[in-house]
Formats: structure tokens, sequence, C-alpha cells
């Protein structure tokens, strides 16, 4: 080859080599799926002014505490406070009224940890405008738990209808919740 045929082809295979690094990340971004960032309580969790009256009505702090995401179709805001010894949890939610067609169902509250074990952790009860649920254990509650919040017509192992869910993550180390 000469010095001709080199110095034409080599300005179009750059041009080949730049096409196909944009193609690739373009691609590849379009069948990614994103993974959420969690956001420490230090750097401050975006807690709904709707999160924020039913913390205050119940008298717990923003410290520690992390708001439930209402699942599709359902109204209400729910918000889950962390002891700082990781031993206590205050679960709180304002949710529909249990009347009409929903009469004699309850509202319990579900743990469910990184290798999907789903354990029941109670029952909400109403109070002051609100439901509640306080659970207090001997042990530190596990590093990284779901909590869910679900309508339930029979007491059994199974969630029905799920209302809310919220994921919390904590650092042993730096005594830290994250909202996933």
């Amino acid at each position: 080859m000469n010095r001709q045929t080199i110095l034409f082809l080599l300005p179009i295979l750059a041009l080949l080599l730049i096409g196909g690094t944009y193609t690739f990340k373009w691609w590849r971004a379009r069948t990614s799926v994103p993974r959420p960032t969690p956001t420490t309580l230090e750097e401050g969790i975006n807690i709904e002014e709707e999160g924020k009256s039913l913390i205050e009505n119940f008298g717990l702090s923003e410290e520690n505490s992390v708001q439930l995401k209402a699942s599709e179709g359902v109204s209400g805001v729910g918000v889950a406070n962390l002891s700082d010894d990781r031993k206590e949890l205050t679960i709180i939610a304002s949710l529909p009224e249990l009347t009409g067609e929903n009469a004699g169902s309850k509202y319990q509250v579900w743990m469910q940890t990184e290798s999907n074990q789903l354990e029941k952790i109670g029952e909400m009860r109403l109070e002051k405008g609100g439901y509640v649920l306080d659970v207090s254990n001997s042990q530190a509650l596990p590093e990284f738990f779901s909590l869910v919040i679900s309508l339930e017509k029979i007491d059994d192992e199974t969630i029905e209808k799920e209302m809310m869910r919220g994921q919390i993550s904590q650092s042993a180390v730096q005594g830290e919740v994250e909202l996933k």
C-alpha cells in the first residue's frame, strides 16, 4: 500500500472507531436498567410535606426516618423511624379507613430480608388520625431489609394487597440509615 492510500483510509478508520464507540454507549444506556443511588439520612432524604406532618402528629423526629412509597393506585403516606440502637422501629402511615368493602380488614407490616425471607412483624392500629406499629427487638434489626404495609382480609402468611414499601440499609460502622 502506498502512502496516499494510507492517508486516505486513516480518517475513515478513525470515524468508524468513534461511531462504533458512541453507538455502543448509546445501546448500553438504552438497554441497561438504572440502579437507584442510596441517599443517606445525613445527606437528607426528602420527606414530603405530608410525611413531615405525619411525623409531627406522632411526635417523632425526622432523624433516622425514611418515607415509604405508596403502591400504584394507593393514596396515603408512610414513614418508618429507626432508633439509634437499631432495636426499635416505629412505622406510621396515613391510609384509607377500613370501611365499606374493606371493613374487617387490617393493615399489617412485613419485613423482608436480603435472603427474601418474609416475616409478618405486626398489625397496625389506628391512632391520632393515622395507623401506627411499634416494634421492639432484643437484638438489632438486620443490616438490610424492606418494609411492606399490606391490606389483609385473611390472617395468613401471604401478602394480599401491597399498600406501601420502603427499603432500609444500615451501615453498622457508620450508623447510617439509607433509603433505596
